[in-house]
């Protein structure tokens, strides 16, 4: 196999190692979040949504080793889990002192940095494989700031969360 190949496959697993510990950290940041809340539909979402971060670190590993496959790359590859995200650090950690709605914006501003670092890695994938996966998951996440947004903008202003039934068209979707 070429060594620019190879190269540019190596490139790819660690965008996609990136992309893992974003996902890892937007679970714990959700699991967080259902534990300190005190609402039972609010702990439901978030379990939901740690859930479904937890499904997209799935989906990433299965590239991830389609990827390495693909490069004939000898042994196994290992992930860096310290990896420095500065294009969109996902924020995991929740002051006990922080409301409902400050934890449901931080939800939000998560899934935007999120969506940011996916989009500019989807133009700029070699793999239309690579490059379709992180195209869904900009979907998803869209859909995960419709979510957060309907729940923020009810607790705001009616100061209840909604119902999780009302969701449930954004939710199947998913």
């Amino acid at each position: 196999m070429d060594d620019e190949i190879r190269e540019s496959i190596l490139s790819q697993i660690k965008v996609i190692d990136k992309a893992l510990a974003l996902e890892r950290n937007a679970e714990i940041f959700y699991r967080r979040a259902a534990e300190r809340t005190e609402s039972e539909t609010g702990r439901s979402m978030f379990q939901w949504l740690a859930r479904f971060e937890n499904s997209h670190q799935s989906r990433l590993m299965k590239k991830r080793e389609e990827l390495h496959k693909q490069g004939m790359i000898a042994g196994t590859l290992p992930i860096d889990t310290q990896l420095e995200i500065s294009e969109a650090d996902i924020r995991a950690e929740i002051r006990e002192d922080i409301s409902d709605v400050d934890v449901l914006r931080m939800a939000i501003e998560n899934e935007r940095r999120a969506i940011a670092y996916y989009e500019k890695k989807f133009t700029h994938a070699v793999d239309d494989s690579v490059g379709e996966m992180f195209r869904s998951m900009v979907n998803d996440e869209e859909r995960h700031i419709r979510i957060l947004t309907d729940q923020l903008n009810s607790l705001t202003i009616d100061k209840i969360w909604t119902d999780l039934s009302a969701l449930e068209k954004d939710i199947a979707e998913m």
